[in-house]
């Protein structure tokens, strides 16, 4: 996943007779929280995995540190209750 803010040159006549095709979306495709909704309900993915820190709301310095720190399954939540 990336981005560019530089033209990017394409020979057209090598995309035309190769029948290649271009498609860009920005970060993820339209429906993807459908997609990503649609593996949890029939149990194809697995949230459990996860593990969340939860911190009260007047610990939100504490919060958004423990954030800056998170590892890949770690998920830091801050309760407004």
């Amino acid at each position: 996943m990336g981005s560019m803010t530089t033209p990017v040159p394409i020979n057209y006549m090598q995309v035309m007779l190769n029948g290649l095709e271009i498609i860009g979306n920005f970060m993820y495709e339209v429906d993807a929280h459908l997609k990503l909704l649609n593996l949890l309900r029939t149990g194809q993915l697995d949230l459990n995995p996860i593990t969340p820190k939860i911190f009260p709301f007047d610990a939100v310095p504490e919060a958004m540190e423990a954030a800056a720190k998170a590892s890949n399954l770690e998920c830091v939540v801050i309760r407004h209750w």
